[in-house]
């Protein structure tokens, strides 16, 4: 596999493997990553590149950037804002939406 076909993982992207494991990015090599599993016990394994790819391609493997930065965090704790009316009537009115005329 070309480096160019590597994909590039961060510490701070959630891996989902098989739907069921949660893993985070802890360390790359040129021959892949070792992620840790987020469940108990906790674990680390290791993936090749091309492996990755192919869990990929398969839609086995899905990969969230950046779901562990701070920010991301953050608002994934507080509860949905609501649109200003004003936006909400931008929206709403918007030509692409059938609406306006």
């Amino acid at each position: 596999m070309s480096p160019s076909t590597n994909l590039m993982l961060n510490p701070t992207d959630r891996v989902d493997l098989f739907g069921k494991v949660v893993c985070r990015p802890i360390h790359m090599t040129s021959k892949g990553y070792s992620l840790l599993v987020l469940e108990e016990p906790v674990f680390a394994v290791f993936l090749t590149h091309e492996e990755i790819l192919d869990l990929l391609v398969a839609g086995e493997l899905r990969v969230e950037a950046g779901y562990f930065a701070a920010h991301s965090a953050q608002s994934r704790t507080r509860p949905p804002r609501r649109r200003p009316q004003l936006v909400r009537s931008i929206v709403q009115n918007h030509p692409g939406n059938g609406t306006v005329h």
